[in-house]
C-alpha cells in the first residue's frame, strides 16, 4: 500500500521535467473485485455521474472524455472530482496565502427569514447564500462579481485555506469528498472540456478487503472486454442520472429549484409542511457534485449505514 501511495503522488501526470502536475490525484477503489466504489464522490469531466460501476466506469454521455481517457490507459484520466479510497493534493491550496485586500469588500449573508407559503409556480428573487465555508473557500468572493459574471480562476483569486463543507439545501445531497475538488478548480464557464487539474489514476488500485485486493491484478486482465457491455447497460438503466445543477459554475446567476419549509420555526414546532420554490441566487462551486436526495446515518443498532430517506416528489423538475 505504501508503494502505491508513493506512485500516486509522484507518478500521477508527470511533465516532461519530471514533475507531477495536479491540484488533485485519486486512487481507484473496488469494494469487489470488479466493482468501482466511490460514485458518490466521482464525477466525470462534463460533471456527470458515473455509469454502472465496472470498467470503463464514466458513462458516454456529453463528451466521454473521461471514459475515452480510461480507454486510452492514460495514468491520468481528466475528471472534475474523485476520490477513490486515497487521494492526494497539491498542498498550497490548504495552506494561508497572505496578500494584500487591497480595496476589496467581502460580504457572507445568510437567507432571510420567510413565512411566505412556498409555490412552484413563480419565481422568486432571493439574497439566498448560506453556504458560509464554500463563500471562505473562495475568500467570501470578492463583492460586486465581475462584470463577467464568473469568479476569477483560484490562482488569482484571494484565497483562505480550502476546507471540507457541506451543501446546505434540503433535499439536496452532494459529497464533501466532491465539493472539496469543485472548491479547488476554477470555474470553466462553457468550456466542459476545459482543464480542472483533478486525474484518476486507474492504475493505483485500493480495496476495502485483502480478499478483493488479491484478485484485482487478474480481474483487470480482462476488463477491457467489458466496454461494449458497460456502454449498453448504463444506457438501458438510464444511468447517468439528472442532475439541474450539474452545467453551474461559481459566480452565475442561476434559478435553483429547493425546498423551503412553511414554518420557519419547523425544527422547534415540528411543522414538516413545505414545498420546492424557484429561487434566484449566485452559483457556488459543486453544482454538478449534487442530486435531489436525503441521506441519513443511522444510530443505535443501526449505526454505522447509510440510508436513503424519501424525498418529496418534485413533479415539475425536466429530464434530460
Amino acid at each position: 500500500m505504501s508503494f502505491d501511495a508513493a506512485n500516486l503522488l509522484f507518478s500521477t501526470n508527470v511533465a516532461q521535467d519530471g514533475k507531477t502536475q495536479y491540484r488533485a490525484a485519486c486512487a481507484t477503489d473496488f469494494i469487489n473485485p470488479f466493482k468501482f466504489y466511490d460514485t458518490f464522490a466521482t464525477r466525470d469531466l462534463d460533471g456527470y455521474s458515473m455509469g454502472i460501476p465496472f470498467f470503463p466506469w464514466f458513462p458516454s454521455k456529453g463528451n466521454a472524455q473521461s471514459r475515452a481517457d480510461v480507454l486510452a490507459q492514460t495514468d491520468a484520466v481528466r475528471v472534475r472530482s474523485c476520490w477513490g479510497g486515497m487521494v492526494a493534493f497539491e498542498a498550497k491550496w490548504f495552506q494561508s496565502q497572505k496578500k494584500e485586500l487591497q480595496g476589496i469588500t467581502t460580504t457572507q449573508s445568510s437567507a432571510p427569514a420567510t413565512t411566505t407559503t412556498p409555490s412552484t409556480s413563480t419565481t422568486q428573487s432571493i439574497d439566498f447564500h448560506p453556504e458560509v465555508d464554500a463563500n471562505l473557500n473562495w475568500h467570501l468572493a470578492p463583492t460586486p462579481l465581475p462584470e463577467s459574471g464568473v469568479l476569477p480562476k483560484r490562482s488569482d483569486s484571494l484565497t483562505t485555506p480550502i476546507r471540507f463543507r457541506a451543501s446546505p439545501d434540503l433535499f439536496w445531497d452532494a459529497s464533501e469528498c466532491c465539493l472539496i475538488h469543485a472548491d479547488l478548480q476554477d470555474p470553466r464557464g462553457l468550456d466542459s472540456s476545459a482543464p480542472t487539474g483533478i486525474y484518476l489514476n486507474p492504475y493505483i488500485r485500493v480495496a476495502y478487503d485483502t480478499q478483493t485486493l488479491r484478485w484485482l491484478p487478474f480481474t483487470r486482465r480482462f476488463e477491457r472486454l467489458y466496454s461494449p457491455i458497460h456502454r449498453i447497460l448504463t444506457w438501458m438503466v438510464k444511468l447517468p442520472g439528472y442532475n439541474p445543477r450539474r452545467e453551474e459554475e461559481a459566480g452565475q446567476k442561476v434559478t435553483d429549484r429547493v425546498w423551503v419549509y412553511n414554518d420557519e420555526k419547523w425544527m422547534e414546532t415540528g411543522n414538516l409542511s413545505g414545498g420546492y420554490r424557484d429561487v434566484e441566487r449566485t452559483a457556488l462551486p459543486g453544482g454538478f457534485c449534487g442530486s435531489r436526495k436525503l441521506l441519513s446515518f443511522g444510530e443505535g443498532d443501526q449505526r454505522g449505514k447509510w440510508w436513503f430517506e424519501q424525498v418529496p416528489k418534485d413533479e415539475l423538475a425536466p429530464r434530460e
